[in-house]
């Protein structure tokens, strides 16, 4: 048993000495290169929109219509993209 585990399990009032060393690093925990701050703050700006228009479309109901329009269109590539499971199946029960 190491004397830093033996001195914390006796109780030693220093936790000082309870504790491993922290590595120094050369730079700041920040940002390293300068475009991640704005990528960053993009994708919070990108989620608060998000947010907005849950809450929004929750509390009016504005955005039905939109949803409408995108499930018609989105209905033919859903159609295709389950075709190879019906085919499965009906090929599977012949």
């Amino acid at each position: 048993m190491p004397i830093a585990s033996r001195a914390c399990s006796v109780g030693f009032p220093s936790i000082a000495r309870c504790l491993s060393p922290v590595p120094s690093f050369a730079g700041s925990p920040a940002a390293v290169r300068p475009g991640e701050t704005a990528n960053t703050l993009r994708l919070l700006g990108y989620l608060a929109l998000a947010v907005m228009l849950i809450v929004f479309d929750k509390q009016a109901g504005w955005l039905s219509q939109v949803r409408q329009y995108a499930d018609r269109l989105t209905q033919p590539v859903w159609a295709l993209a389950g075709l190879p499971g019906r085919l499965g199946v009906q090929l599977g029960d012949n």
